[in-house]
């Protein structure tokens, strides 16, 4: 079955998110119809409670925190970066200072992944947005450190689900957030958009999902993503950290796989970083040097590839 909704927001549900001042639009990194579709989602959720994993420059928090207002919740948001990326100048989040009657409803925490603050928290989370490195283990890594704090019918959003498939191509890798939309159990939502007129999209970059009794029971699935190529390697201080959060909320095999996993991705991140590469001619000037043909064509299948000659350093000791 193609299990998925669909929300299409009213003339009163935009109406209130159109009364903001305008002035963090330039910050955002939505589109209109992400906007909208998150604004509409907060509205008919009414969250007491929600979570921003994500922080940039602001625009998501005070569009969120805009929406909580009319069910009286309170936002709490979360950012590796004290510094905006774009500006670092500029403290994370900076463009809520300009809205002083939305502060009163909003936290925000710097400087560290989630697990640092989620107890200070607590639990009864009932909407999160996730919106970070979009790379492996990004989101995965995020989703996961939440995930014991969520209430059991939360609302999780997750956005730029498809920027992989972005045009120009500079976001290829970028596969996290739609995969774990298709990993994590549960009703499915995303807007509607007009691919008429937004050419550019070949789908949503947008999608909420809401718990159902059967989300806690297909966790799996979600772990088994750690296995896809990570983009970048956690600290090991992230790493103890992780694990002792994962022993506390997740069964031991689970950590195991966990730590497991870390291991094998961490050897091949850094097994790549020790390549050596040189021009591909140099490799076919040193084959000319090596007497026997047999051992000229094992250097060349061996090293020369992609019109690049790269040598392996020393393997890289794990944790």
């Amino acid at each position: 079955m193609f299990n998925l909704n669909y929300i299409v927001p009213t003339k009163e549900e935009n109406g209130i998110l159109y009364r903001l001042n305008p002035s963090y639009v330039q910050y955002s990194e939505m589109s209109i119809a992400e906007r909208e579709f998150l604004n509409a989602l907060i509205l008919r959720v009414s969250p007491k409670k929600a979570l921003e994993i994500g922080v940039s420059g602001g625009a998501s928090s005070v569009l969120m925190a805009n929406a909580l207002k009319e069910a009286e919740g309170k936002l709490y948001s979360i950012d590796t970066s004290k510094t905006y990326y774009r500006d670092q100048s500029k403290p994370c989040g900076f463009i809520m200072e300009e809205y002083p009657d939305l502060k009163n409803n909003h936290k925000q925490y710097l400087g560290g992944i989630a697990y640092n603050f989620m107890d200070e928290i607590g639990n009864g989370v009932d909407f999160a947005f996730l919106d970070t490195a979009h790379v492996f283990p990004g989101e995965l890594l995020d989703f996961l450190m939440i995930y014991p704090y969520l209430s059991p019918g939360a609302t999780v959003v997750f956005h730029d689900t498809s920027i992989n498939l972005s045009l120009d191509g500079s976001f290829e890798k970028a596969v996290v957030t739609g995969t774990l939309c298709s990993a994590i159990t549960g009703e499915k939502y995303q807007p509607v958009l007009d691919y008429d007129k937004y050419k550019e999209n070949a789908s949503p970059g947008i999608i909420a999902i809401k718990f159902t009794p059967e989300t806690g029971q297909r966790l799996w699935e979600v772990f088994n993503l750690l296995v896809h190529t990570w983009e970048y390697p956690i600290s090991k201080k992230d790493f103890m950290l992780l694990v002792r959060h994962f022993e506390k909320w997740y069964p031991q095999e689970a950590v195991e796989f966990f730590k497991r996993i870390n291991d094998f991705q961490n050897y091949n991140f850094y097994r790549i970083q020790k390549r050596i590469l040189l021009p591909r001619w140099l490799g076919l000037l040193i084959t000319c040097f090596i007497y026997r043909r047999k051992n000229r064509k094992r250097f060349r299948e061996k090293y020369v590839k992609d019109k690049r000659l790269f040598f392996e350093l020393p393997r890289f000791p794990r944790y």
